[in-house]
This record gives structure tokens, sequence and C-alpha cells, in this order.
């Protein structure tokens, strides 16, 4: 059968049908893999240890197994998700050279892998055995395209045209940036507006959105063990992302051309001090691995991350936002010079210059000195 439309966007997935028959395949070049599977029933990390200094302030509704767990080693990570369902979702996700899919491809490989790995959670996973549903595993499961948007009225959007990594979920951030620009997109050709020239600027606008966020993930799975460099790390991921990508859209920004333009200035110093830092991580892991480090770090006592994720809400005019990003930009600069600091490494943070604003100073001091908590031997 024949269809017509005045617009066709690929939603399809990885079965990617229109990339595809475009010829708009682009390998990624962060390789890794991913296999999981469910258990019909919920596991409850609470349970893995009986010493009491585990549960405090975690007992009851509190428990850490109504959140997503993360166990983390060199190379890897093991996730541990409970579903509405009643059911948990158990994924390792491996990156290489480290960790090959053919290490863990069948549901007897993935337990001799947690059984080298994790072996703790290994042991619950044998327990049970006879409550698992399903298993599912994909290979390189990075994928890019040359294009999304074009002025002749086609779109890609989610994972049919790019996906980075499954780790701080990014796909569910995408999927709704895509949209946001197909749907401005298609709503200007409807109401008689422009938006040739619009699908060009905001297929670009994506890309660098998608390549800024790719250097958390591409050459980083070597340092996602370490315990002195990953928690500084995953915080300042997380600030790089509600100063960039999370503040414009969730300040509804995302389509306004002039905001790029009156904040590309903004946008190339925080693009160019994150590549600094994921680069600086590095560094520090290869100075630092093997050091044992243990601690508690509550992100909820850390007045930084508390007052950038709330802000991501704040009524803002333009002037206050542009002054917000500005403020967004000093701090994390400034933060990045406490970090290299910390490192102990000898590099010099690219910066602007002096900044006349009110800044927050030693922000990390939580994350670099965390709160000790000994446990007794686990028990399973």
């Amino acid at each position: 059968a024949n269809v017509s439309s005045k617009w066709v966007i690929d939603a399809s997935g990885r079965r990617a049908f229109l990339k595809r028959q475009l010829g708009m395949q682009v390998p990624s070049p962060h390789i890794a893999n991913a296999a999981w599977f469910r258990f019909s029933r919920h596991i409850k990390i609470d349970d893995w240890c009986s010493d009491p200094a585990w549960s405090d302030g975690h007992s009851g509704s509190t428990g850490r197994w109504f959140s997503t767990n993360h166990l983390m080693g060199k190379g890897y990570w093991v996730w541990m998700i409970p579903l509405a369902s009643g059911s948990t979702s158990m994924g390792i996700v491996g990156g290489e050279p480290f960790h090959k899919l053919t290490d863990f491809n069948s549901l007897t490989k993935a337990i001799s892998w947690l059984e080298k790995h994790e072996p703790q959670c290994a042991a619950i996973a044998k327990d049970n055995l006879d409550h698992v549903q399903d298993f599912r595993a994909i290979k390189h499961y990075g994928t890019e395209c040359r294009q999304v948007f074009s002025a002749k009225r086609w779109g890609i959007t989610g994972e049919a045209g790019f996906f980075h990594d499954p780790f701080y979920s990014p796909g569910s951030d995408f999927i709704a940036f895509s949209n946001t620009f197909l749907t401005d997109l298609i709503d200007r050709d409807l109401s008689g507006r422009g938006f040739r020239i619009r699908a060009y600027s905001y297929d670009r606008i994506f890309k660098r959105f998608f390549y800024g966020t790719m250097t958390a993930y591409q050459d980083q799975y070597c340092l996602f063990g370490n315990p002195t460099v990953m928690p500084v790390k995953i915080l300042w991921d997380y600030l790089i992302y509600w100063s960039i990508t999370a503040f414009i859209f969730m300040q509804d920004r995302m389509c306004q051309q002039t905001m790029y333009l009156r904040n590309l200035f903004r946008l190339s110093r925080l693009g160019k001090l994150n590549h600094f830092m994921q680069d600086l991580f590095r560094q520090w892991h290869a100075a630092t691995e093997g050091r044992p480090r243990s601690g508690l770090i509550n992100i909820s006592e850390i007045p930084i991350i508390r007052e950038m994720n709330s802000r991501l809400i704040e009524n803002m005019n333009s002037g206050i936002y542009t002054q917000r990003f500005e403020s967004n930009v000093c701090q994390l600069e400034l933060l990045a010079s406490e970090i290299v600091a910390e490192s102990g490494l000898n590099l010099k943070v690219p910066k602007a210059g002096s900044s006349s604003l009110a800044l927050t100073r030693d922000c990390f001091a939580k994350v670099f000195s965390p709160a000790t908590r000994t446990l007794a031997a686990h028990s399973s």
C-alpha cells in the first residue's frame, strides 16, 4: 500500500528505517555492550548487609531498594531497578576493551561474570534463578546519524538516530529534545512560517548537544570503579547537565534562536571546560587507580547540588536567564579549579577570567572528604 504524508518522522527505534534507507548510519566510537534480565520479585539490596550502619537512614519507605542502584568496577556497571510490576531489572553494562559481550551474553555467562566481578550480587541472582523472566543483550549499543532534521520534511527521533549510553539515562532526554525540535518545525510549516533554515540549525544544535554529552562516556569506562574519582565525576556530570541541556530545556528555550546567539560564548566556555575536565578525570584515575577509599556522600547535603537542581524550574525572564547562565558558567569554572587542586595534577583550568559574581567556594568539600562508615562483614 502507498501512504502519502507531508512529513515523515522515523521513530522506529533501532530498526532505523529512514536512517538505513537514506544511508545516514554513522558508527559510534563509544564501544560498549549490555545484557539485562528481570526477576519476578523485588531484589532488596538493603538485605545484603546486617550492619545497622548500612540501614541507617534507609529503613522502611526510604530503603535503598526503592531506587536504582549501581554496582561499579573498572570498565563496567551493574544496575538494579525496581519495576512497578513488582519485578526487578538487573543489567550488566561493559565497555570494551575491558569486557566483551561474549563474557555475559547468556544468563549462565552473566551469572559467571557476576561471580567474578560482583560475587555478592551473583549469590542473590543464583538464589532467584527460578524467578528469572527473560534475558536480552545488545552489542555495541552506541549509534549515530549524519542528519536527523531535514528541510525536505523528514526527521528522525530517539534511537532511530542517536544513542549514547544507558548510564544517566540520557536517551529519554534526547528523545525530548528531538521531539521538541521536530514539533516546532512541523508547527512552523503548517502555520506558514519558515522552517527550512531552522531544520538546518536545529540539526546542528542537536548534534552539538549529543557530542557534548558523549564526552561523559567515551573513553571514561576505565575509571568507573575508582572510588576517588568517580564520585566527583558523577556530580560534575550532573552540574554540567543542569547548566546546559537540562537548563535550556526546562526553561523552554530549546527553540529560541536568539538565546543560542546571545549565549554562544558561554556555551563554548562550558564545552571547552567539560572536555578539559573529562580528560582530567582520566589523568586523575591513572594517578589513583587501585587506591582504596570508602565513605558516604549524601548529595542532598551538598548545597550546590540542591540549588542548581531547583533552579531548573525557576521562573526567569530573558535578563535573569542570561545572568543565571553566566553564573552557572563561572561557578563551574571555580569548581573545576577546586577539583584540579584536589587532584594534585599540574593543570590549568580554561577560564574566561575573574568574575565579580558571588560564587560558592569549597562546593565539593563533602565529596573530597566523605563521611566515614565502617560496616561489619556482609551477609547475603
